[in-house]
């Protein structure tokens, strides 16, 4: 089959697959969307592409909008792999910001953020960093505040602006309380 499941309920997602149709009534992902299940991964970007645009399709057909915004971001975070755009993220940002989703909003602003900087160039980052600094302190979710110090740290570091880059780098003060692959982004940033 297309689908494989693990967990509490991954026999009855997967039991009675219909095989004409993947992604239709009945299908596993169906299920998933009904139970408030989550896509860890597909095998291939074609595959995932296909499974989160009828995600988003089925979650918008049920008015189901956080169900919808996850699958948009999904689809998404793909675009961005293939094209450094991408309008799923910014429908799911515009979403998440309609329906008051802030932490998803922030989500989404983040991977933006990052295909701008690829498009863009350095100089695009200024805002939406210094919307996820903002957005810490509404939310009081100290990662915003860490994301956009870093992203400002690193366009002042390809600017040639070193003092302040550090500058950036000195208010990332508790890192005790960062995940490790978050830490990690401070040295490469100086690299």
């Amino acid at each position: 089959g297309r689908f494989g499941a693990r967990g509490a309920r991954a026999e009855a997602l997967l039991a009675k697959a219909p095989w004409h149709d993947y992604y239709g009534p009945g299908s596993p992902l169906q299920k998933l969307c009904e139970w408030g299940g989550r896509i860890l991964r597909l095998g291939s970007p074609a595959a995932a592409r296909d499974a989160f645009a009828a995600a988003a399709q089925l979650a918008s057909e049920h008015g189901l909008a956080r169900w919808r915004i996850e699958a948009l971001v999904g689809l998404g975070s793909l675009e961005l792999l293939a094209d450094e755009r991408s309008p799923s993220l910014q429908e799911a940002h515009r979403l998440a910001g309609q329906v008051g989703l802030l932490g998803q909003e922030g989500r989404a602003e983040i991977l933006l953020a990052d295909g701008l900087l690829l498009t863009n160039g350095p100089a695009a980052m200024a805002e939406p960093a210094t919307a996820l600094i903002r957005r810490s302190v509404r939310l009081g979710l100290p990662a915003y505040a860490f994301t956009g110090n870093l992203v400002l740290a690193a366009r002042a570091g390809l600017r040639g602006e070193t003092a302040e880059m550090e500058g950036r780098l000195a208010q990332l003060n508790d890192l005790e309380r960062v995940p490790p692959d978050n830490r990690s982004l401070v040295p490469a940033v100086r690299a």
